[in-house]
């Protein structure tokens, strides 16, 4: 048994963290402008639907494979 029992995080979740901040950021910046700057409106909307999708869908797999992460360095750490 390891002296010390606390997890450890990997270091994949470096470059993990920095994708999603870059992924937030790119679509933080281009929001705005293709709202104020899209003519067909439903295109806009679209566009900006699929971008808050895509942000979701990358903050639940982060969130996930963190709780994955975690459960499996508490079973490996008993």
């Amino acid at each position: 048994m390891p002296e010390s029992a606390a997890p450890t995080p990997p270091g994949s979740w470096k470059f993990r963290r920095r994708i999603i901040h870059w992924t937030l950021i790119y679509w933080a910046a281009f929001i705005p402008p293709a709202t104020w700057l899209g003519h067909d409106k439903a295109a806009v909307i679209q566009v900006v639907m699929a971008g808050i999708g895509l942000c979701t869908t990358i903050i639940l797999a982060y969130v996930a494979g963190a709780v994955i992460d975690d459960r499996n360095a508490r079973s490996a750490a008993q």
